[in-house]
């Protein structure tokens, strides 16, 4: 029986060709890192962001952009996480996020009340915050008396207060959690070798495919088995990006996705002032497993593209085993 470069029977590949990936869902015994790196990027950022909330001149689209950042940051955090982990799991990243995400909610707002009563001079910010975890229920009647009642800020004269705030800061919120949950969820959606253990690399080549009898400028989703039509002759304009997913070393597991990338409209004025061209990039092809013929022809796309002095990437090498550092 013919066997691959991991012992395995090459069969055991064959059985997923033009199978979509999906992750397994599996998490090892060190999930808990993802939220050890989640709640201290919340605590450092979280001061950070209150700081900022609380002396910006601007109060609004500032708020919010500041806020989205802040949360993508402890996003990342988690997500690195998720990655030494080793968490397939989306949903359970997803939740690991939001509880970062909590956290980075609860220390934006001791590091607001904080910094916003050391702005008063009523008490000093290092007093304040330990009094804050210490007395909770001060805090929170502190948030929902005075400071809901009074409001702290002024749009061209005009106090929010009531539930005008409350809503302000539910949307503020938001803005912190979305980060926190779908970073890292792509994350653990990433393409995984449950039999190599380890994640999958990735190489985009830069040179345009397309597929014939398809438009050029089209969202609508290809078939697995359309890669075996896939040719060269895309246009700067529009073309079919080609993704490959592979193990360095490894001829097993490959797999290839695809973006269809358009360059978007624009009129006159548009076209006037731009520096550069704006492209729209849509995934049209989620990762599917391929076979090594698929990548072969590949190659030889390559080669073909490498004549006419295109950019190009060369697969082959990628998951040749002369690529694996001696031992």
């Amino acid at each position: 029986m013919l066997q691959n470069d991991s012992g395995l029977p090459a069969e055991a590949n064959s059985l997923r060709i033009w199978q979509p990936y999906s992750p397994s869902g599996a998490f090892g015994l060190a999930w808990p890192l993802p939220l050890v790196f989640g709640i201290v990027a919340a605590w450092l950022i979280g001061g950070v962001y209150a700081l900022l909330v609380v002396f910006s001149p601007c109060i609004g689209v500032f708020n919010v952009i500041v806020a989205v950042i802040a949360g993508g940051l402890v996003g990342l955090a988690v997500g690195s996480g998720v990655r030494i982990a080793k968490v397939r799991s989306p949903v359970f990243a997803a939740l690991l996020g939001g509880v970062a995400g909590l956290a980075l909610v609860g220390f934006a707002w001791l590091g607001f009340v904080s910094t916003l009563l050391a702005r008063s001079g009523q008490i000093s910010a290092p007093e304040v915050w330990f009094e804050a975890i210490r007395y909770p229920a001060e805090t929170w009647s502190f948030i929902t008396g005075p400071l809901l009642e009074n409001g702290w800020f002024n749009v061209k004269g005009f106090v929010p207060t009531g539930i005008v705030l409350i809503v302000a800061w539910i949307v503020e919120a938001g803005c912190l959690l979305v980060g926190c949950i779908v970073i890292p969820w792509q994350a653990a959606s990433k393409p995984f070798s449950e039999r190599h253990e380890c994640w999958h690399q990735s190489v985009v080549h830069s040179g345009g495919f397309s597929l014939p009898n398809r438009q050029p400028r089209s969202e609508q989703p290809m078939q697995s088995q359309d890669l075996e039509r896939l040719e060269l002759g895309g246009t700067p304009q529009a073309h079919l990006e080609l993704t490959i997913h592979y193990l360095p070393g490894k001829r097993e597991d490959l797999l290839v996705s695809v973006h269809s990338v358009m360059q978007e409209p624009q009129d006159d004025a548009a076209n006037r002032k731009a520096k550069k061209a704006k492209f729209k990039r849509v995934q049209v092809l989620a990762p599917h497993y391929v076979s090594e013929s698929t990548i072969a022809r590949f190659d030889a796309l390559v080669r073909e593209a490498a004549a006419s002095n295109a950019g190009v990437v060369d697969f082959n090498a990628l998951t040749s085993q002369s690529s694996i550092p001696p031992a």
